[in-house]
């Protein structure tokens, strides 16, 4: 580390991930670790890691609505709108739904395999309590649900934890996401991972 480098100098940065966490890439810039940067501006350099298994991509939404912002609105009555601030993910529910499913955000493609078991966490709170869907579906012909809960999310941010297994055929095209239907105003998330444990 120095103060400042001289303009054409190289600089090489590597990221060494935590316990149970690998390397994913340097946002914005390129996958390559170490990596080399010549310096002819200031520049602000992010590492990003996941856990190890991790199936879902920008959980801890550092790359704001990345992946996320598939909106699902049963509707044109149905409203909301989500965007991603200082990493923590916002729906704004402007118009509610009478289910969960009215509104919904996912993550679409991802793999579940069968006999495997997922631990699924995220982090949640709301302006107006009420009831939230959490599920993992088909994403073609009947969009059916391999496993569903509804968790009921307070306005203290509160951690979610359980795990499932795969009891049908593998799914390399699955959808996973939350359903905001029934909410009012602004409901929050942070945090969210899917670690496949078995």
């Amino acid at each position: 580390k120095q103060e400042s480098y001289p303009d054409g100098s190289q600089v090489t940065l590597t990221a060494k991930p935590a316990a149970d966490f690998i390397f994913d890439k340097w946002l914005y810039l390129s996958a390559a670790n170490p990596l080399k940067l010549d310096m002819v501006k200031s520049w602000t350099v992010t590492p990003l890691f996941r856990k190890k298994n991790e199936i879902l991509t920008n959980g801890d939404f550092s790359q704001g609505l990345n992946r996320w912002g598939n909106l699902y609105l049963y509707s044109a009555q149905n409203k909301g709108t989500a965007t991603v601030s200082d990493g923590i993910y916002t729906m704004k529910v402007t118009a509610s739904g009478t289910a969960g499913w009215h509104i919904v955000d996912q993550q679409l493609s991802i793999p579940f395999v069968q006999n495997s078991t997922y631990k699924v966490t995220f982090d949640a709170w709301a302006d107006n309590p009420n009831a939230m869907d959490v599920f993992m579906s088909k994403n073609y012909g009947d969009y059916g649900n391999y496993y569903s809960t509804v968790k009921n999310i307070t306005q203290t941010r509160q951690s979610y934890s359980w795990t499932f297994t795969m009891n049908y055929p593998t799914d390399l095209n699955c959808r996973f996401g939350f359903g905001f239907g029934k909410f009012s105003g602004k409901v929050y998330l942070d945090n969210v991972s899917i670690v496949r444990v078995v």
